[in-house]
């Protein structure tokens, strides 16, 4: 039962670390993307990463989230096999749902820049 549990926060622990770092390159791309020191070459294929890494973040979300529920289930079950409370893990599965969210709008905005030609200052 621990092992379980512990798995599954170093599996959670690991996509959130993941999804902080995705951040950071967002929050850096967008930067640089919208600054005058770039040339619209090169800010188009900086908005076409930020994308990419925004969609493998949402596939990356999306397999997180499909995991926390089967992870739920089984612990359900296996709490009420043993006769133990059962833990919430609703909080988890917001978070997930609230972080691919966040990952899908940030795929949507670069598309939409990159719809509406080069972002200029």
């Amino acid at each position: 039962m621990v092992l379980f549990v512990d798995l599954y926060k170093h599996h959670f622990d690991l996509f959130v670390k993941g999804f902080v770092v995705h951040l950071a390159i967002i929050g850096s791309g967008a930067g640089l993307a919208f600054s005058d020191k770039l040339d619209p070459f090169t800010r188009r294929w900086l908005i076409i990463l930020v994308v990419a890494l925004s969609i493998v973040s949402v596939v990356a979300w999306i397999v997180s989230l499909r995991w926390a529920y089967r992870f739920a289930h089984q612990f359900e079950d296996l709490c009420d096999r043993i006769g133990m409370e059962r833990l919430p893990t609703f909080g988890v599965k917001v978070i997930i749902a609230l972080a691919t969210t966040g990952s899908l709008f940030f795929a949507v905005v670069g598309i939409v820049l990159l719809a509406l030609g080069n972002p200029q200052k």
